[in-house]
């Protein structure tokens, strides 16, 4: 068909507002927590530290939401940045696809500690690591051991990974609204039991 100039077109312009705006996400202003491991940089194990920090470096957690290590991480194959490293499997190491990632979520569960945000799943490895102090670690083992956190304040937070030198940092940015002039965080472990284990997870 032709148009005439008394044809009339209508269009609807459908506008989504973007999940984060910039007006939310200048809120986010400060430090909220931050921690530190360290990890040998050469082999499959520290490729897949380096990879899996990669993935959740850059994570925004609107209020009330919630973030998944193992999500964010998976899946645990070559084309997503991994190789063969140390895991732990009926008591023993050996080498499997994935290994070093609970280093990863270890990490980011102890900054999320002392960024006091709210812990929504995390489960020790059957054996101690290194890395951490006793019951400061967070294991992945497929859909069974995940951590996971709720952002709990009023305002975006932003994690930021950072894997250098052998050092993995990560760090939790947000908006604060403690006291940290006369707060302290304090962390402290009780041995319950002592066992061999013989479950399997990265670690």
């Amino acid at each position: 068909g032709s148009f005439s100039e008394d044809t009339s077109i209508e269009f609807t312009l459908d506008t989504k507002k973007p999940k984060y705006d910039r007006e939310a996400l200048s809120k986010v202003t400060d430090l909220l927590g931050s921690y530190t491991t360290s990890y040998a940089a050469t082999g499959g194990r520290g490729q897949n530290v380096e990879s899996g920090t990669r993935h959740i470096n850059g994570s925004v957690v609107m209020p009330g939401e919630t973030l998944s290590a193992n999500k964010k991480m998976e899946p645990y194959t070559y084309q997503n940045g991994y190789g063969l490293g140390g895991a732990y499997v009926n008591g023993k190491v050996v080498s499997d696809m994935g290994g070093g990632i609970c280093q990863v979520s270890t990490t980011l569960y102890n900054a999320v500690l002392f960024s006091e945000l709210g812990v929504v799943q995390r489960q020790n490895h059957s054996m101690t690591v290194g890395y951490v102090p006793l019951s400061r670690d967070a294991a992945i083992a497929g859909e069974w051991k995940d951590f996971v956190f709720k952002n709990t304040t009023d305002y975006p937070i932003y994690v930021e990974g950072i894997t250098s030198g052998g050092r993995l940092t990560f760090n939790i940015y947000g908006h604060e609204t403690r006291d940290v002039a006369h707060r302290k965080l304090d962390f402290q472990t009780v041995v319950l039991s002592r066992e061999n284990g013989c479950k399997a997870q990265l670690y």
